[in-house]
């Protein structure tokens, strides 16, 4: 066990080291939700991005571990590949609502906001996704019914093992179809996050985090749609006559 301290010690150490070392702009381009924390902190990785992070921290007087440690937060954000389709229904509905959250909280408000500065700056452009800010915010809307439905209602009622109403999963399905189509918009838009050759840092930085929230929405849409869903109904056949749809106030 200190061994193993030891040597995680010497690897955040040296990582931390690299990071300081490299660009703002590298950073960005590297790193999904990087850009969200040099905008919190008001470092500049586009224009002034070929500073060093240590350089740049230094010359607007932050606490440097404070900046550092919320980009390793960033790098520790590990997937533990766990097989959802044999894991409890409570592990299941954790990690879902965990991942909404956090693509809703986190990665979806600066994607939006990069995305409105690369359409307000280089709209002129052929290649400049126009109408992606838009799509984004469709995600956002039906995310957000998505998380209060699935926390107030199907989260608790199929956990409890609650009778849970038809048209109520239908809705949820309908929000997931609509986010499906906007993801396709965005892959129209963006040719399939292509980034453009001579795109500026935030043009890259918003690609970036396009294709990370991508691979992280359609795990979502997947095990609520497929794995989530199915055991609800798996539930309601096991319960067969027994099982009580709730319209009858029984």
């Amino acid at each position: 066990m200190h061994l193993q301290y030891f040597f995680n010690t010497i690897y955040f150490s040296r990582l931390s080291m690299n990071l300081l070392e490299t660009s703002l702009s590298e950073i960005s381009q590297e790193l999904p939700g990087a850009t969200a924390i040099f905008n919190h902190y008001n470092l500049s990785f586009c224009c002034g991005g070929k500073k060093s992070l240590q350089d740049a921290v230094k010359g607007a007087n932050l606490d440097q571990n404070e900046v550092l440690g919320a980009l390793l937060k960033l790098l520790d954000q590990s997937d533990d590949s766990i097989n959802w389709d044999e894991s409890s229904d409570e592990e299941l509905t954790a990690y879902l609502s965990t991942l909404s959250n956090t693509i809703y909280n986190t990665q979806l408000p600066e994607l939006f906001r990069l995305a409105d500065r690369v359409e307000t700056v280089h709209g002129n452009k052929p290649d400049c996704p126009v109408g992606l800010a838009s799509q984004l915010n469709v995600v956002i809307s039906k995310l957000k019914a998505q998380i209060e439905q699935d926390s107030k209602e199907l989260y608790p009622q199929f956990i409890n093992k609650q009778s849970i109403e038809s048209n109520l999963v239908d809705r949820l399905r309908i929000n997931l179809d609509d986010m499906v189509v906007a993801i396709i918009k965005i892959d129209e838009l963006t040719h399939n996050i292509t980034t453009p050759e001579g795109a500026c840092n935030t043009w890259r930085a918003l690609y970036l985090g396009l294709r990370a929230f991508k691979v992280d929405i359609q795990q979502y849409i997947r095990l609520e749609n497929d794995t989530l869903i199915t055991r609800i109904s798996n539930q309601t056949k096991t319960h067969g006559e027994d099982f009580c749809c709730g319209s009858c106030g029984g």
